[in-house]
């Protein structure tokens, strides 16, 4: 092999450890993101619960 050739090859792999890196970056951003989301839709749903509760318990009292 030529030095060019070892060149060549050499930068094609660092290409490709790039691209991988990108890769996994890019899942665990999404993974993160999701993560962030469930918690949201948790936080949202247990407000709706108090909300309702509150509503009822108000409704209750009129009674």
């Amino acid at each position: 092999m030529t030095i060019d050739n070892l060149k060549e090859k050499d930068n094609m792999e660092n290409k490709m450890e790039n691209t991988n890196d990108r890769r996994a970056n890019y899942k665990d951003s999404v993974k993160k993101r999701l993560t962030e989301l469930e918690i949201g839709l948790r936080i949202q749903d247990k407000q709706i619960v108090k909300n309702y509760k509150m509503k009822k318990a108000k409704a209750k009292r009129r009674d």
